[in-house]
């Protein structure tokens, strides 16, 4: 089949039968074009077929047409009924009868006929199959098209019915694919008045709530930006050893009043500029508000008249609720567990669930802690009444469990550890023991194996901790000055504080020593 003739088979749709312009299909088995009334003339039922049987060949054709593949009908959907029908084409039978008969019965011309027949057969279907798919292949590419485009003008006229309802600004801040990806909007089809009276008020829900949830995000981002970058430039100013956390900044009257302004309204560091200002009296504040507050905690819970130095006692020890880590005062008031600071830093849903609205209570009172750190300070010849953790951490104890574990084995940790290993125990811990002489010898030469320092837990001062993200170096709040002046003197102080980051308190370890009951051998164990 040459190229043209290709061409006007597939991109015409007049009939090679009877020239009429109607809508046509393709035949395949004849590579013509056929209308709907010349498909019917030429596909026939094997009735009808035999009506043209002049010879009796086409009958003998047929009956073996399980041999004869080039004998098959196909199906017909151009017919009166809805079913349609499988028909043979009739030019094609005709043909074969007329050619069978010429051969008057020979058989070795009829099997050189049938090869020969069978051979342009198949020649002619691996055409077919090829022409078919590319046809189809083009077929559905041009309806594709259509489609695409028939969508493509859809969305538009949803865009502009948005645009005149007065959402253009959100429509740029938000992805298209919410919009043009919306199963009312991506439809074949043309917008009518009467789908849009259905759709616009679902797309208009859809873009006030990208709106509300884009007005809440960039509400949360700026305060923690310019509440963080404040804290970090009055801890190098000032030179002070610690600061609130900026959610508990945000959360004062002067700085809530800023930030509680109308979401559309868009602050900047002129509005916290004032309340900056006073900051050094704010802070002030807050630790005076914060001490009464751990007071109450422990005369709520020990019901006995406490004063300031009580806080500082060993059995003065409260817990974070979001790590469960035992934290002493003052350190309790700027400790700020990787689990803190990944709840502050994500972003609600909703305006109502601002972080600073609602700030939650993260240290509070462990009695039970309190109850075990009392037993170790016994433990070690001390008065509970009177010891305080700075003792505590200057003798530096190993001390042994008593509870209830493998009985091969016993648990030595220091007394930090210990508290946080005593609270986890299902049972209250049954006491514990001074690790002394060669058992202290061997446990220490077990702990010398362990890559960790416990003077990074013995930070009893109130102080904030930053990483130098220059040089990667860790300094306390009040030697940052020093760091910016000595090691980048060319930093001022905002470049210092947009380069330095707070460092999260770590927990405590779990792994911890064990010596056996009988032979004078450790081993290190995870557990408590």
């Amino acid at each position: 089949m040459s190229e043209p003739h290709y061409a006007d088979l597939v991109f015409e749709r007049h009939c090679n039968y009877c020239a009429s312009d109607v809508e046509s299909e393709i035949v395949w088995r004849a590579f013509k074009r056929a209308c709907r009334a010349c498909m019917q003339n030429l596909h026939v039922d094997f009735t009808t077929l035999l009506t043209h049987d002049k010879t009796s060949a086409l009958r003998q054709l047929v009956e073996n047409r399980t041999q004869l593949p080039f004998m098959g009908s196909r199906w017909v959907p151009f017919k009166a009924d809805v079913q349609g029908f499988y028909g043979y084409f009739l030019p094609d039978m005709v043909q074969y009868a007329r050619e069978y008969d010429s051969l008057g019965g020979d058989k070795q011309a009829i099997r050189r006929w049938v090869r020969k027949t069978t051979q342009e057969y198949d020649q002619r279907q691996r055409l077919v199959r090829m022409a078919r798919g590319w046809f189809f292949d083009q077929e559905e590419a041009r309806k594709a098209s259509q489609t695409r485009k028939i969508i493509e003008e859809r969305i538009l006229h949803v865009y502009e019915r948005l645009i005149s309802l007065g959402w253009q600004d959100e429509l740029g801040l938000m992805r298209t694919d919410s919009i043009e990806r919306h199963t009312l909007v991506n439809r074949p089809n043309e917008l009518t008045d009467e789908e849009w009276s259905t759709m616009e008020p679902v797309l208009v829900a859809l873009l006030q709530r990208h709106r509300d949830e884009r007005l809440v995000s960039e509400r949360f981002s700026v305060v923690r930006f310019i509440l963080t970058d404040t804290l970090k430039r009055y801890l190098i100013t000032k030179l002070a050893t610690l600061a609130p956390d900026w959610v508990t900044l945000a959360s004062t009257d002067e700085f809530r009043r800023i930030v509680s302004a109308p979401l559309d309204v868009r602050l900047t560091d002129n509005n916290f500029a004032p309340a900056i200002a006073r900051l050094p009296e704010i802070i002030s504040r807050w630790k005076s508000q914060q001490k009464a507050n751990y007071l109450g905690m422990l005369r709520q819970t020990t019901q006995e008249k406490v004063g300031g130095s009580d806080l500082y006692l060993v059995t003065s020890t409260f817990q974070c609720q979001a790590c469960r880590q035992p934290v002493m005062y003052p350190k309790a008031l700027v400790h700020e567990c990787i689990e803190m600071s990944n709840r502050r830093s994500q972003c609600p849903s909703w305006g109502q669930d601002f972080p600073w609205l609602n700030p939650p209570s993260w240290i509070r009172f462990d009695p039970k802690a309190s109850d075990a750190a009392r037993s170790m300070v016994t433990a070690c010849g001390f008065d509970p009444s009177v010891a305080t953790y700075t003792q505590m951490n200057l003798l530096h104890p190993l001390l042994e469990c008593l509870g209830i574990h493998n009985a091969d084995i016993r648990p030595i940790m220091r007394w930090q550890q210990m508290l946080v290993h005593a609270t986890h125990h299902v049972k209250a811990a049954q006491g514990f023991r001074l690790v002394e002489g060669d058992d202290k010898d061997e446990a220490e030469r077990l702990e010398s194996l362990l890559d960790f320092d416990w003077h990074e837990f013995y930070r009893e001062e109130a102080v904030n901790y930053f990483e130098c993200l220059i040089c990667s170096a860790v300094c306390e709040s009040p030697m940052l000055r020093g760091h910016m002046k000595t090691v980048h003197p060319g930093c001022t102080v905002a470049e210092m504080a947009s380069r330095s980051v707070h460092v999260a308190d770590a927990s405590f370890p779990v792994p911890y020593i064990t010596l056996p009951r009988t032979v004078p051998r450790g081993r290190r164990r995870r557990g408590g």
